[in-house]
């Protein structure tokens, strides 16, 4: 049986020789395909006629590409071989469906000009960015003052700036740790919605506290080099 099959393509792969008049088009159009049968998972027989059109991965004739035919490259199916490696190996979208409008206005704003010196002060000042007793973590590390001012002028405002972003990330992580706890006891009520969103917030706390690490990683190694 696999050797009759065998014969039946070799048969139709001579008959494509003969056929064969390849110009811009990307196959042979009039190309009739055996009756007989290819071979398919575990010797299993397949019949030509039932195989999906295009399962080969290549674009069907009519949707292929010339090089005179700019305006058809737009036409390329989207399950073809073809889009599915620029997934793969193109450019990585690291973009998400848009928002509401005022709240990207809102976080535009903020991250590319910062927050008012009233805005900033107020919410340094409210309670819940007073950090727990027992997370000893969610606290600001402080350059030992003998070694602070053994350090030059540039290096001493260098410190001060790295403190500075440290003491915001502090903060940041304090609100959202508070929040956290509380969201979780929601959820513990049954509302898959929330745990999900708890989920989320619980993998920025960790970023922030990964962003943290390195901030203070950074605040040694300026202080090191000033010092050696």
């Amino acid at each position: 049986m696999v050797m009759e099959a065998l014969d039946a393509l070799h048969s139709y792969m001579d008959k494509l020789k003969e056929q064969r008049i390849l110009g811009p088009s990307c196959g042979v159009d009039d190309a009739v395909a055996p009756d007989s049968v290819s071979i398919g998972p575990a010797g299993q027989e397949v019949s030509p006629s039932s195989l999906p059109v295009g399962s080969s991965g290549f674009i069907p004739a009519e949707h292929c590409i010339s090089s005179d035919d700019s305006d058809s490259q737009d036409d390329v199916q989207p399950d073809s071989v073809l889009l599915i490696c620029t997934r793969v190996y193109g450019p990585v979208d690291e973009v998400s469906a848009g928002i509401d409008k005022h709240v990207t206005a809102m976080v535009n704003h903020v991250f590319d000009n910062s927050l008012r010196e009233e805005e900033y002060k107020e919410i340094l000042d409210d309670v819940a960015t007073k950090s727990p007793g027992n997370c000893h973590a969610l606290a600001p590390v402080d350059c030992n003052s003998q070694v602070l001012d053994a350090l030059r002028t540039d290096a001493k405002k260098s410190d001060f700036h790295m403190k500075d972003a440290g003491k915001d990330i502090i903060k940041t992580a304090t609100i959202l740790t508070k929040s956290l706890t509380v969201l979780a006891k929601i959820a513990q009520t049954g509302l898959p919605d929330i745990a999900h969103e708890v989920d989320m917030l619980n993998g920025a706390l960790a970023l922030l506290g990964n962003a943290n690490h390195k901030n203070n990683l950074a605040h040694q190694f300026i202080i090191k080099c000033e010092i050696n």
